[in-house]
């Protein structure tokens, strides 16, 4: 769930855990407060260039997903050359995600960068 605070997040979650009327069939898992701990044992990262990462497009908008390929395979080059959402570069393509349907796609073509990494 999205919230605007840890806070309100906690008592969503609190509230939405386990079966109600509407989903009565999931399980009865209690909700368990994680034990606190003290801000001094916690650690933080923080990077301005995403790890080395090249800045693009990707970065700028909430709705994009960018993938990497290099080299492009040619059996997938005119798949991207025909979708409007994807915005190709030299290496690495955003894909604007416009709608829930869109997320599909997006995830199989961050699937098929992974694939072809390996």
């Amino acid at each position: 769930p999205l919230a605007r605070s840890v806070e309100d997040l906690a008592l969503i979650t609190k509230i939405i855990s386990g079966p109600d009327d509407a989903e009565w069939d999931l399980a009865p898992v209690p909700w368990l407060d994680p034990p606190e701990k003290p801000l001094r044992e916690c650690r933080f990262a923080w990077s301005t260039d995403f790890g080395g990462l090249p800045v693009t497009r990707g970065f700028d908008t909430p709705n994009s997903v960018i993938f990497r390929f290099d080299p492009m395979p040619q059996d997938l080059l005119q798949r991207v050359l025909k979708d409007s959402r994807i915005t190709p570069g030299k290496r690495w393509f955003s894909f604007e995600v416009a709608s829930t349907s869109d997320l599909r796609d997006a995830l199989w073509w961050l699937n098929q960068a992974y694939e072809r990494a390996r």
